[in-house]
């Protein structure tokens, strides 16, 4: 992938500015602030965007390029594989939310998704911002990259060995760990397979269990069937049938009793009455002959008052007649009650003769229904012998037994089918452990293996360009896993980069920066580097043989686009395309 031509609505301080490019070397020639940086930070803002977090200006590319009075800017970009041109519009707002994107295929006008969270660069170019800052891109702060080196490192053989540097393979690692500790973690008696262990265990009990069970049901079915045969089941019917006559006989028997108490009752009620009648208890009241004698007498000693008060005195003597009428009152009197008294007391009397009989009844009918309650416990008694009563008892037994052993069982099918299910999924999770355990390994192999083989290779690029650089002044490097370099001279010891001049230790990250784009190219392909001025701190022989390398670079099929303010560069590169800025 190469850049083909970009065009800058406003950036900075440029305005309606183009600029065609294309593949091998070229040189953006121009003076100090005629633009170049401006250049080289568009293209990583249209391929990465703007950062706009930072108060500092320095730090805080959306404020730092954003022209005097403006509240936008912008342009676009296109880029080319060779077979498809790519157009990436963009508008870059004060802040985030403002910026608008628009990718587009030119040759069918499709657009281009950029996943939400994603990047162009990383879409079309195939590396994330980090990467492209630590290889493609070289700033004029310098050649050595910014940040975290052991990061970059990790991103660099992730996209070396994978093809994409947001592949870990130590996140992967992590969640082999995570998975295979799903199915049989380091603990004891946890995860999905000893569950599923332990599961199986318990249903095999179970069926033993039920093995157990369904034998001795055999056995309690043949103990009910011996116990239940004809002769049997007769015995203890009739018994059956004497037990119930027993009980209705004692039901009867308390009935009876039962009215033999009521007439106690009415018996003693009855004597009471008797003794009333025969003058222990109030008299009855007289006849109506008795009645007559009382209001004649009332009547006459009246009419004998109201004569003597108003004819005569004489007529006062009818007092006398009264006392007589009197006197005939109170024997007649006697008599009725006498006669009252006779009759009460008979009737009362043959009342009680009836009580008395029906009493002895129901006390004799109780008493014979008692014997025959006595005969029928005998005979219950005699049939219901110690064997009888055993058997029955054993039957009931038995029975019990049975009904709960069928509880218990439970469905012997039902547990041979879950056991079945289980074993699957046992072998099915001892499967995915296999697997899992045979990645875990195979990656950690592949991780000492990639680690072994990526600094070597990266050590023995960059050795071969620091000796094409420095006339094998410098043949030995060694690189560390931060990046970190160190440099040995043709005599003495290895040394650290912060040893070294500014001009060497710029060599030296120019050289690990080449010899990462080519492993990198290895997966990816071709990709555009971007240099600005990186040759400023080297001395005309280094320059030179410099520029010879970056031409050599460019002519293996790279775009390289070096931005310079020297024109010796320009001269030295003889041959190679030179785009001035204006001004």
């Amino acid at each position: 992938m190469w850049i083909e031509s970009l065009h800058i609505d406003k950036f900075g301080k440029l305005r309606n500015f183009d600029l065609r490019l294309s593949e091998g070397m070229t040189v953006i020639l121009g003076r100090n602030e005629s633009g170049k940086t401006t250049v080289m930070a568009f293209l990583r803002a249209m391929l990465y965007g703007l950062n706009g977090k930072s108060a500092s200006i320095l730090q805080n590319d959306r404020k730092k390029y954003m022209p005097w009075g403006e509240t936008s800017m912008g342009g676009s970009l296109r880029l080319t594989d060779g077979s498809a041109v790519f157009e990436v519009a963009r508008v870059f707002g004060q802040t985030k939310k403002l910026d608008s994107l628009r990718v587009t295929e030119l040759a069918t006008g499709d657009p281009v998704e950029i996943p939400a969270g994603d990047e162009v660069g990383r879409v079309l170019l195939g590396v994330d911002e980090a990467v492209f800052a630590g290889t493609l891109y070289v700033s004029a702060r310098g050649s050595r990259p910014d940040g975290d080196g052991a990061a970059l490192t990790e991103k660099i053989k992730n996209l070396i060995g994978t093809g994409a540097e947001d592949v870990d393979l130590g996140k992967i690692m992590d969640r082999l760990r995570a998975a295979r500790s799903e199915v049989a973690p380091r603990v004891r008696d946890k995860g999905s397979l000893n569950d599923t262990r332990e599961e199986m265990a318990q249903v095999r009990r179970e069926l033993l269990e039920g093995e157990k069970a369904e034998a001795r049901l055999q056995a309690l079915r043949r103990e009910v069937e011996a116990l239940s045969t004809p002769a049997a089941r007769a015995d203890a019917g009739q018994t059956r049938s004497k037990m119930a006559e027993k009980e209705a006989a004692a039901a009867r028997r308390d009935a009876y009793l039962l009215k033999a108490g009521s007439l106690d009752g009415r018996i003693r009620e009855l004597k009471e009455e008797i003794g009333r009648a025969q003058g222990r208890g109030k008299p009855p009241r007289g006849s109506a002959l008795t009645v007559v004698y009382l209001v004649l007498a009332i009547l006459v000693a009246a009419l004998s008052v109201a004569g003597g008060l108003l004819i005569h005195n004489a007529v006062y003597a009818g007092l006398i007649l009264t006392a007589g009428i009197a006197v005939l009152y109170m024997r007649q009197k006697d008599k009725c009650e006498a006669a009252m008294r006779s009759g009460n007391a008979a009737a009362l009397k043959d009342e009680l003769s009836a009580a008395q009989r029906e009493r002895a009844m129901y006390f004799e009918q109780a008493e014979r229904l008692g014997a025959h309650i006595a005969r029928l416990g005998e005979q219950i008694e005699y049939a219901a012998g110690p064997a009888q009563e055993d058997a029955q008892e054993r039957l009931l037994a038995a029975r019990v037994e049975m009904e709960t052993l069928l509880r218990q069982r439970g469905d012997p099918e039902a547990r041979r089918a879950r056991l079945t299910e289980l074993q699957a999924r046992e072998r099915a999770l001892q499967t995915r452990l296999d697997a899992l355990t045979m990645a875990q390994e195979e990656l950690m192999l592949a991780a000492r293996e990639r680690q072994g083989s990526f600094v070597p290779a990266l050590t023995g690029r960059m050795e071969g360009i620091l000796s094409h650089l420095t006339a094998g002044k410098y043949v030995k490097a060694a690189v560390n896993q931060s990046l970190e370099l160190s440099l040995q001279p043709e005599s003495g010891a290895m040394q650290p980069w912060d040893y070294f001049s500014g001009g060497t230790v710029e060599m030296m990250y120019l050289a690990l920066r080449f010899a990462l784009l080519q492993m990198m190219e290895k997966r990816s392909g071709p990709l555009p580097a971007l240099l600005d001025d990186p040759f400023a701190l080297f001395d005309d022989e280094r320059t030179r043989a410099a520029l010879e390398l970056t031409r050599e670079f460019a002519q293996q099929g790279r775009q390289v686009l070096l931005f310079t303010c020297q024109e010796r560069n320009a001269q030295l590169l003889g041959g190679a395309r030179v785009t001035r800025m204006p001004g």
